[in-house]
């Protein structure tokens, strides 16, 4: 397994480094230390300051360098373990808890994205999972069931030919969030487009013509 924190530069972390302006003092007392100055560690501050609380947030590099930066700004509530795997292990009780705590860290991101006004392109899409052969389809027939038995919304399997794809199905409400509004290498606006089958936006530079999912 590569180390993912910082082993490509994503366009997210290709940014001035931010610099808190707030001097701390040894004297200085707080409520709540937090160590990660990503999306986890950011909100969760947030809503301890919210509630009241004085905070101290510690970052070792930049702010949302690690596995935030790192990401492709789409928020997922289906995660890399997989319902039916989180069902077996721990009882589907406990799938049912996980699908809704992931539902309600989508909320939160979109209550503060509406509350702060953060322009980042913020939009609900769907988003497919496919298999390209029997094996796979077995698999995805099982994660459509767990998925669903957890609370996602799924559509019922669709049978599609697409990149010879045996089947898909898509899961709502998946979101994407969008800050970056052009290209470094060349200072041109990023142009949006909805690609594919599963019209997904799709943010891509005329001039190099490369990706920005």
């Amino acid at each position: 397994m590569i180390p993912r924190d910082g082993y490509c530069t994503s366009l997210w972390q290709n940014l001035p480094v931010y610099i808190s302006t707030n001097d701390i003092f040894s004297t200085r007392q707080f409520d709540v230390i937090i160590i990660g100055g990503g999306i986890t560690g950011m909100s969760t501050a947030l809503l301890l300051q919210e509630a009241g609380k004085k905070c101290l947030l510690l970052e070792a590099g930049g702010l949302c360098f690690g596995t935030t930066g790192g990401t492709t700004a789409h928020i997922n509530t289906l995660l890399d373990t997989s319902y039916a795997t989180i069902s077996k292990n721990f009882g589907k009780e406990n799938a049912v808890t996980v699908c809704r705590a992931a539902k309600e860290a989508v909320a939160l991101i979109k209550r503060n994205i509406s509350t702060y006004h953060v322009d980042c392109g913020f939009e609900e899409t769907a988003a497919y999972i496919f298999s390209q052969d029997e094996k796979q389809s077995e698999e995805l027939d099982t994660i459509q069931v767990s998925a669903t038995d957890a609370g996602l919304l799924v559509n019922p399997v669709l049978l599609l030919r697409f990149f010879e794809m045996e089947k898909s199905f898509p899961i709502k409400k998946h979101c994407l969030a969008h800050t970056k509004k052009e290209c470094k290498r060349f200072n041109l606006l990023l142009t949006k487009k909805y690609c594919g089958i599963t019209k997904r936006s799709t943010f891509f530079c005329k001039n190099c013509q490369v990706k920005f999912a």
